[in-house]
């Protein structure tokens, strides 16, 4: 907001340098802040176990990432689709779609600051939905797999809740007099969006294998920047006027869905299975996480592709080599 009035009082120039210092001279409180939290918080200062993981180097990182035995590949396309957007508040395409309709820079700046605002709104309302009253291990990974059975629902309720405001933003944008309408749709989408990516960090730090989180990491990032870059260049060939942003908001409800699909996709594939394994006879993979919780009678519970074969839910406890789906 002090940004924006620094360009209106002071002009482009002066203004964006007015700009860049106090964004500068607001570091200092932002570390005091941080450095007061880790004075008071013991648990911050005490020191943790190191636990020596081994990376994997061998293979090709876009085949290690492609063949996680949770179906993570999908979860991360569904991510990386929501990243050719052009209805990000904070985004340039927007931004500018806003000057070519006379915004004044102080709006803007409020309509960023709201998306900001509805995103920790959607943070906070994604961690009580997704919040697992029950710390049970007696089983091996049950509270994992709680958890993980909780983020899945919580990460589907915010994808379709940022697909309905992105639906609601184009439809303003087509009746031609809705542009507030339209800027608070953007603004609320951000709730989903931000939701949505705290489930998807937590799953991934749950269901990737932990040797090879570096491999995946990378790919997730070739994958969201390639598809800025692809933003950014069907925006400079295509939508270049301000008259076709419609259509350019139109494909990036687009994206949206696609992403909505590649999740759905990843819930009726994997799901969560509750099995006894025979003599380490697994039948399907498993991550060094699931490895190191095979223990006594081998049964566990984990992430597992849906298509195996399964007993009735009725059968007696065995110990066999295929998996009991958890509904």
């Amino acid at each position: 907001m002090l940004g924006a009035l620094c360009v209106s009082w002071l002009g482009p120039r002066r203004g964006a340098c007015a700009a860049g210092v106090l964004n500068i001279a607001a570091s200092a409180p932002a570390q005091a802040v941080l450095d007061s939290l880790y004075a008071k918080c013991s648990k911050l200062r005490a020191a943790r176990a190191v636990r020596e993981v081994v990376e994997d180097d061998g293979g090709n990182a876009w085949r290690r990432w492609a063949a996680q035995p949770s179906g993570t590949s999908l979860i991360t396309l569904a991510f990386c689709c929501l990243w050719f957007t052009a209805l990000a508040p904070h985004g340039a395409v927007l931004t500018a779609f806003l000057a070519t309709q006379n915004a004044d820079p102080e709006l803007i700046a409020i309509f960023r600051i709201c998306g900001a605002f509805f995103g920790f709104i959607g943070i906070a309302v994604f961690s009580r939905c997704s919040r697992v009253s029950t710390s049970d291990e007696s089983v091996s990974g049950a509270r994992s797999a709680k958890r993980v059975s909780s983020l899945r629902m919580a990460s589907l309720g915010a994808l379709v809740f940022q697909l309905t405001c992105a639906c609601l933003a184009v439809y303003a944008l087509l009746d031609g007099d809705m542009i507030l309408v339209f800027c608070a749709a953007v603004a609320c989408s951000r709730a989903g969006l931000y939701a949505f990516d705290v489930g998807y960090v937590e799953l991934q730090q749950l269901l990737v294998d932990e040797r090879d989180r570096g491999a995946c990491q990378g790919v997730e990032a070739a994958l969201c920047g390639a598809m800025e870059l692809g933003l950014a260049l069907t925006t400079l060939i295509f939508f270049s006027e301000p008259a076709s942003f419609v259509e350019l908001a139109e494909l990036s409800t687009l994206f949206v869905l696609l992403a909505l699909v590649l999740f759905v996709a990843w819930l009726g594939l994997y799901r969560i299975f509750d099995h006894i394994h025979a003599e380490r006879d697994h039948g399907h993979a498993h991550t060094a996480q699931d490895l190191k919780r095979l223990a006594g009678d081998g049964r566990h519970v984990h992430v597992a592709y849906a298509g195996v074969k399964a007993c009735a839910r009725s059968a007696p406890a065995h110990a066999h080599p295929h998996p009991h789906p958890v509904p």
